[in-house]
């Protein structure tokens, strides 16, 4: 599924697929696994707190907390660092291929031959 993320930098208000995400979902505030920083605002083209908190919102909000938290620092690393510094972004991303991020050598082999419509030739050197 493709998404469209935006980002507002003199509010840091990010809009995922038309809503808005917000640091502190239901009154709690998004803290970073390790992180003693929690909550504040969103930032990105960097690799600091802000940028982490944006990614984590953003993959809590598509995958749910387990996968979220275990996808969040490839997200900030692949996706929210690569974002323009001190200005407003409108970009789209592939959650397929955010998907792949956190999948192994093998898990994406596996993934790439199930969808092969001729395996025995492809698997053959």
């Amino acid at each position: 599924m493709i998404h469209r993320l935006q980002g507002k930098y003199k509010t840091r208000n990010v809009i995922l697929d038309g809503m808005q995400i917000d640091p502190n979902p239901g009154g709690k505030i998004v803290a970073c696994p390790g992180s003693p920083r929690q909550g504040g605002t969103f930032d990105w083209g960097y690799c600091g707190p802000g940028p982490a908190i944006l990614a984590l919102a953003i993959c809590l909000k598509l995958f749910g907390k387990d996968r979220g938290i275990k996808l969040y620092q490839d997200f900030k690393w692949n996706v929210i660092s690569e974002l323009p510094v001190g200005v407003d972004f409108d970009v789209k991303f592939d959650e397929n291929t955010l998907q792949l991020l956190g999948a192994s050598a093998e898990e994406i082999l596996d993934d790439i031959r199930s969808q092969d419509p001729c395996p025995e030739i492809s698997r053959k050197g």
